[in-house]
């Protein structure tokens, strides 16, 4: 294994899942209403210092990383679940620069020092939360972003 002291790599949060359309549908309660659930938000990329790991010879094959996507909402006002965060484990000293203008994002020098590199895209809003006095029973909702 050899020693790597610079590595170029691309990261992306996750994507907010969608909000759900519904409506309610009871035996004895035949208007019962939009209840459809607001979708989860993306998981976020983080980067974070460890002192086990020596070089960034282990991120050599690897150059995309991407946290998990928010899952869509569903009917009776459920949530979707939140996406899964990504941690990347870099050596004590690890420097972090954006490659568009060469300005140093930032200096991961103590351990176990976590910053954000790539957050994750909000859910969408599910048609229940956009019932007013005027839209009773809204057929549209939210794609996540």
């Amino acid at each position: 294994m050899s020693f790597r002291d610079s590595l170029t790599i691309s990261v992306q949060g996750g994507n907010g899942g969608n909000g759900a359309v519904s409506f309610l549908r009871l035996k004895y309660l035949p208007k019962g209403g939009p209840d459809g659930g607001g979708g989860g938000d993306g998981g976020g990329v983080y980067l974070e210092a460890v002192d086990d790991v020596t070089s960034l010879s282990r991120l050599v094959g690897k150059r995309f990383f991407r946290a998990g996507n928010g899952q869509n909402g569903a009917g009776r006002d459920r949530m979707g679940r939140r996406g899964q965060d990504l941690v990347v484990k870099v050596p004590v000293g690890t420097v972090v620069t954006d490659l568009k203008n060469g300005r140093i994002v930032f200096d991961l020098n103590t351990v176990g020092q976590q910053e954000l590199v790539a957050s994750g895209g909000s859910g969408g809003r599910g048609n229940a939360s956009f019932v007013t006095s005027v839209q009773r029973s809204p057929r549209f909702a939210e794609h996540g972003t």
